[in-house]
């Protein structure tokens, strides 16, 4: 009976090692997932930021394009030459000189 008790003492104990160790070992993945997001987070309002500034920077270089082509188009008009308007161009890409 006695080698009975110590057996199942050991077992209990063993078993109530394991889940104090299994709760320690859950605590710390929830503190690095907790972690994880809120880098996760952080990075994706950096991306958007990111992006925006992207857009911003996209709409100022097209601003330019067409601003030279404005240009360009005014001085030709006030030169009396030919001037070209395209409607519905083919490729969406214009290409101008810079003055």
């Amino acid at each position: 009976m006695i080698v009975y008790a110590a057996i199942m003492t050991g077992l209990f104990g063993g078993v109530a090692i394991a889940f104090a160790y299994e709760a320690v070992l859950r605590r710390r993945r929830e503190d690095e997932l907790t972690l994880t997001r809120s880098l996760l987070e952080e990075l994706n309002e950096e991306a958007a930021e990111l992006r925006v500034e992207l857009a911003n920077l996209d709409g100022v270089k097209a601003g330019h394009t067409a601003d030279t082509l404005y240009r360009q188009f005014l001085n030709k008009f006030d030169k009396g030459e030919q001037a070209t308007v395209m409607l519905k161009p083919r490729r969406r890409q214009y290409y101008a000189d810079r003055e």
